[in-house]
């Protein structure tokens, strides 16, 4: 069975002019939730670096040794190396460690659909759509659904699979004489490869049906020449390990700390770090989440208004190179409309957090919005002025 599949198909001006109207609505409904979403984001951000600036103020370094009772409920900041006299185990697999968390990873060999897909205009506004569809076998910790597969004959993977993968975490966590609460323990993901010995004992209900390969257990026929339907289960490990916290003192534990400017501080690095190496850290991460979200607010916009001017490209599509010019157009005016809507809505919500700066956004946009206008202005007659030359 060939591992490569192709389908053509055509759709028509009004099929598609339905289908763009159906997308005007999604659209703008995109670019109207990229508001809210800017809005809080402003405002996420500037209660995150003031939480974090307000906790950088009150902190206190103490030693991991002792708990001194004075510091009740304080902000302190502590490093040391973390304690668990648990022993973590997997019923299944009889693995067993002494560490803060066990991760089972489970994988199966199957087929993989990946599609590509080429699209040409057609005179009269019409579209022909040429779809490649590959078929590759892969290790994937997902469960394809083969019954979703363009081409399924020859290609069909198992409806279930045989584990499931699963983390257990030891309890208590201890650093010093301070135990750590679950917030802080679920902060500590740097995991490290458990190998599997091939000289590991398997568990009765496992043997001679899966093997110890690769520092895995295996269950197939050959490892070295899988077949769809062989699973493979890995474990990875968190040991106990130096790590620095920041974290509200409570008896002889922690918890979050609750500024007053609206956050919970409770932070957990690996390795020794100062509180101030800490909250340097933390405002670089607030920062950069900041302009993740703004970037999304952005491409909401910008997706919602390309999505608006669909219906007009795809009329001017009737003569399929007008249709390109005016998509390349559209798309031109959804960029610049977007990023003034952008910007004014950044500088509204600052208006809240921080007014000063919100004014002086708020003025920018505004410029931008009549340059923006001056130009298309502009545009708009040297495209006439082309148009009325008379050839020579």
């Amino acid at each position: 069975m060939a591992n490569t599949v192709t389908r053509t198909s055509s759709e028509g001006l009004f099929s598609r002019l339905a289908q763009s109207i159906k997308s005007v609505v999604g659209g703008f409904a995109i670019f109207l939730l990229a508001f809210p979403l800017l809005f809080w984001n402003e405002g996420r951000a500037v209660q995150t670096a003031k939480s974090l600036s307000e906790g950088s103020g009150a902190v206190q370094s103490v030693s991991a040794d002792t708990v001194d009772p004075t510091l009740e409920n304080a902000l302190v900041h502590f490093s040391g190396q973390t304690v668990t006299p648990d022993t973590l185990t997997d019923p299944n697999f009889g693995v067993s460690v002494q560490s803060v968390k066990l991760r089972r990873e489970v994988e199966m060999y199957q087929w993989k659909q990946t599609e590509r897909s080429e699209k040409r205009d057609k005179v009269g506004g019409g579209q022909e759509t040429i779809t490649t569809y590959t078929y590759d076998q892969v290790w994937d910790d997902d469960l394809l659904d083969s019954t979703r597969f363009e081409e399924q004959r020859g290609h069909q993977n198992p409806s279930t699979i045989r584990y499931e993968g699963q983390t257990w975490t030891a309890r208590p966590v201890t650093v010093g004489a301070y135990t750590l609460d679950e917030t802080l323990v679920r902060q500590m993901n740097d995991f490290e490869d458990y190998t599997i010995d091939a000289t590991t004992e398997l568990p009765a209900s496992l043997q001679g049906v899966a093997s110890a390969h690769d520092g895995r257990f295996y269950f197939g026929a050959a490892p070295s020449r899988p077949t769809v339907g062989d699973i493979r289960v890995s474990f990875d490990v968190v040991y106990p390990g130096p790590v620095s916290v920041i974290a509200q003192q409570a008896g002889t534990g922690t918890r979050g700390y609750q500024t007053e400017a609206g956050d919970t501080l409770a932070m957990l690095q690996t390795g020794n770090h100062s509180a101030d190496e800490m909250f340097s850290m933390a405002q670089s991460a607030n920062a950069t989440m900041t302009w993740i979200l703004r970037g999304l607010g952005y491409f909401m916009m910008f997706m919602g208004l390309s999505a608006l001017f669909r219906p007009f490209a795809l009329l001017a599509g009737v003569v399929p190179i007008f249709g390109r010019a005016v998509s390349l157009f559209a798309a031109l005016v959804a960029g610049v409309v977007a990023f003034m809507f952008w910007f004014v809505t950044v500088g509204v919500a600052w208006l809240f957090v921080r007014p000063v700066l919100g004014v002086a956004l708020l003025l920018g946009g505004a410029l931008m919005f009549v340059v923006g206008i001056v130009l298309m202005v502009a545009l708009f007659r040297a495209y006439r002025a082309n148009q009325a030359e008379p050839a020579t």
